[in-house]
């Protein structure tokens, strides 16, 4: 009786509660489908387990030292910081596959950045600024490379120039007498011979010469430093010669061959060997001459008049006379001075 009593009163319970579900507008096979949708939707980002993301660390660029050899294309500016284009004919070191960023490359325009700090040089190391270089010189850069393709330079070093102690002679072709120069030809070259307040000046009958008792024809024995690419020399020494045929003294080489006939007088450069009184050894290029002294014989030592006493074994000589065979018949000897560290 019991049972019969308690499932009446569930029924009744069912039957109260369907105008409720109705209301709902339950369907069981739109709760089975929303069940599958749920269990098949791809998680969203929320839902999604996180996924580790590897960021790869950027290498550092990395400087390096080089040195690049090439010929001078440009240059930007006259004073510091400017800048030069250099066309590389060779770079050192060559570029390492592990080497990132730009780097110097063998036939290409290399631009080279200069600061106050570049030291500039000639070919012989002598101080040297931008001024002296022109475009074509042999150039060889110093410096570190940059990250955009340039290399800040320390040393540029310019082997187009040098500024050697020199001796000629020859004869006058023109003078400047606004700039106090001359023009003495060397074969075929041409010399510009500056005179200036530190040049000794030797004219014979002259006391105290100047620039104005120059004349156009004058043969002149002409020492200095000379820069050799201008061909611009500035005189030590000017003095004008004795009338005798004179050539180009180039250092350890005889000037000329001997002359057909004793009498001939010219101009030979080389090294003492050994002396005597009246005479001494001179070796110039391969050749070794005797070269007689007599009470005639002018004996130079820089611009002073000397006697054959002051020479020593190993000093440099340029000797004026007439050669038969071996023995030159002096007329004048100069006693070139020794100046170390000259060339630069």
């Amino acid at each position: 009786m019991k049972k019969i009593i308690y499932s009446l009163t569930i029924f009744s319970l069912v039957l109260s509660m369907t105008p409720a579900l109705a209301a709902f507008d339950y369907d069981p096979k739109i709760i089975i489908k929303k069940h599958d949708e749920l269990n098949t939707a791809t998680p969203t980002s929320e839902t999604a387990p996180a996924t580790a993301t590897v960021v790869a660390k950027p290498v550092k660029y990395t400087r390096r030292s080089v040195v690049a050899q090439g010929v001078l294309k440009e240059i930007k500016a006259m004073t510091a910081p400017t800048e030069l284009v250099v066309t590389v004919n060779s770079i050192t070191p060559k570029k390492n596959k592990k080497w990132v960023g730009a780097y110097p490359a063998k036939a290409t325009d290399l631009t080279v950045k200069v600061d106050a700090k570049t030291k500039v040089v000639r070919k012989y190391n002598g101080k040297s600024d931008l001024t002296e270089l022109t475009a074509g010189d042999k150039v060889q850069v110093t410096g570190k490379t940059n990250e955009d393709g340039t290399v800040t330079a320390t040393l540029v070093k310019d082997d187009s120039i040098s500024n050697t102690l020199r001796v000629y002679a020859g004869k006058i072709e023109s003078l400047d007498v606004t700039n106090s120069t001359f023009v003495l030809p060397q074969g075929k070259t041409k010399v510009t011979v500056k005179i200036d307040t530190k040049t000794k000046l030797i004219v014979p009958d002259m006391a105290t010469p100047t620039f104005v008792d120059l004349q156009v024809g004058d043969k002149v024995h002409v020492r200095g430093i000379i820069n050799a690419k201008t061909k611009y020399l500035t005189a030590s020494l000017v003095r004008v010669s004795p009338d005798m045929p004179v050539k180009e003294v180039k250092p350890a080489a005889p000037v000329v061959t001997a002359p057909a006939t004793p009498e001939e007088s010219i101009a030979y450069i080389g090294t003492a060997q050994s002396k005597t009184d009246k005479s001494f050894v001179m070796k110039s290029g391969d050749k070794t001459y005797t070269v007689n002294v007599g009470l005639n014989t002018h004996v130079y030592q820089d611009v002073t008049l000397m006697s054959l006493i002051v020479l020593k074994s190993g000093d440099t000589v340029r000797v004026h006379g007439a050669l038969s065979g071996d023995t030159i018949t002096a007329t004048e000897v100069d006693i070139i001075p020794y100046v170390p560290g000259i060339n630069y």
